[in-house]
């Protein structure tokens, strides 16, 4: 069955670790179906506020500021968010405010700013694509690598030391691909 997390505040998230197992991400989803409707989350105190691996999403209006390194961390799963805003996101280089490994996902309607290094980051051939995308005020506006691609369209970049950054970061895997249409970059 679908878990469902729907108009849910979530404050001070800090890592678990209970008799050996270690998650450090203040909300981890593992091997679930999901859905984040409304939800924010604030203060987050670890390495991700949140974590999904090996599952299926699909996350609705969500809110993520004030974490110490990544906001949202997509980890071989599969699904869409739409509508969101992620601020004041990390406080070390390495801090994403979403970051896709070996996932597919659509973004549409996403508010991205003060984020300490990259806004979007894509490896380990994962499929993105994404519409109406505003991200400020961060060090990468998207980085794709390693075999990922990315389908962007319709928004903009500002503030930022790079807009787009396309590279290999693993030598065992090939280009990556960026297909930018209408896409403002300052």
């Amino acid at each position: 069955p679908k878990s469902i997390l729907k108009n849910v505040n979530i404050t001070g998230t800090t890592a678990l670790d209970h008799r050996g197992w270690i998650v450090d991400a203040g909300i981890f989803i593992y091997q679930a179906e999901i859905l984040l409707d409304n939800i924010k989350i604030i203060n987050n105190n670890c390495e991700d506020a949140i974590n999904i691996v090996g599952s299926k999403y699909n996350i609705q209006n969500i809110v993520i500021k004030d974490t110490m390194i990544d906001g949202l961390d997509v980890d071989f799963s599969d699904g869409k968010i739409f509508g969101g805003v992620f601020t004041n996101i990390g406080q070390v280089e390495g801090a994403d405010a979403i970051d896709f490994s070996g996932s597919s996902s659509e973004l549409e309607d996403l508010l991205i700013s003060g984020v300490y290094d990259k806004g979007i980051s894509i490896g380990e051939k994962s499929n993105i694509q994404a519409n109406n995308i505003n991200l400020s005020n961060l060090s990468i506006g998207v980085a794709i690598k390693d075999g990922s691609s990315l389908i962007m369209e319709d928004s903009k970049i500002s503030d930022a030391d790079t807009g787009v950054l396309a590279f290999i970061k693993k030598r065992k895997y090939d280009a990556p691909i960026a297909h930018l249409n209408n896409i403002e970059i300052k």
